[in-house]
């Protein structure tokens, strides 16, 4: 493992899904500590806990956190309390040893140490407080699949954000539920109001990521949702003079 990635820690967030074990224990070769956040009022009992369990006996640095979702499940709230958990662990780590980086992803990703490394590269200069990247869409069976112009911005399904970031502004302290059923455009929002209210840029690099869909929906309808929850936060945006 890189030095530099191992200062990454990643977020995932985790339902009903039993190849989570085999993830984790793929991208912690890659990364610093990986948190699984799942949702223990919706998925079928200890389901995630039995892929991970075999993971974390060997690997100290995979960790599950097991949260109530009062409100239903909210794919931001879940990202939040990951981001909530790493801020903890920071808290508790030497200066030498704290987390620099969260990587936020989605298990359906293929990403290699040589991808993170080029996402580490681009926040280098301290200009960037995220730096996303487009992705190849596939089926399960590997056919090309389209995902829409909603990923031609930094998404949560993998991009990198300095820490730091999260400190910079009341309204950067986490990400906005809100747009969880606009297509899940908490990401698009985030950076809108980033690049808005702080100095930091976000910048998108081209290392087209193998991404699994059309899993759980029919994509072509998930990709007009998105790009219609991607015109509501630019609205919305627009609205406050944040653009």
């Amino acid at each position: 493992m890189s030095s530099k990635l191992n200062r990454v820690v990643a977020v995932v967030r985790s339902y009903n899904d039993p190849s989570i074990g085999s993830f984790c224990r793929t991208l912690i070769e890659t990364v610093g500590a990986v948190v699984v956040v799942t949702p223990t009022n919706l998925e079928p009992p200890y389901l995630t806990a039995r892929a991970l369990d075999p993971v974390m006996q060997y690997h100290d640095g995979v960790r599950h956190v097991k949260t109530l979702m009062k409100d239903g499940n909210s794919w931001s709230a879940m990202l939040n309390v990951g981001l909530a958990y790493v801020q903890a662990m920071n808290a508790e780590r030497k200066c030498h040893l704290k987390f620099q980086r969260l990587l936020n992803l989605s298990n359906t990703t293929a990403f290699s140490a040589a991808h993170l490394s080029a996402m580490w590269a681009e926040m280098e200069n301290g200009l960037f407080g995220v730096v996303g990247t487009t992705f190849a869409g596939q089926l399960a069976d590997g056919t090309p699949e389209l995902l829409g112009r909603a990923y031609d911005h930094p998404r949560n399904t993998g991009m990198m954000i300095n820490l730091a970031v999260f400190h910079e502004h009341p309204l950067l302290a986490g990400f906005d539920p809100r747009w969880d059923g606009a297509g899940g455009m908490e990401d698009h929002d985030f950076v809108g109001k980033m690049e808005a209210l702080t100095p930091w840029y976000s910048k998108m690099l081209n290392l087209q990521v193998p991404l699994r869909v059309g899993r759980h929906r029919d994509q072509g309808e998930y990709v007009k949702l998105m790009e219609g929850g991607l015109a509501a936060v630019d609205t919305y945006h627009k609205e406050q003079g944040w653009r």
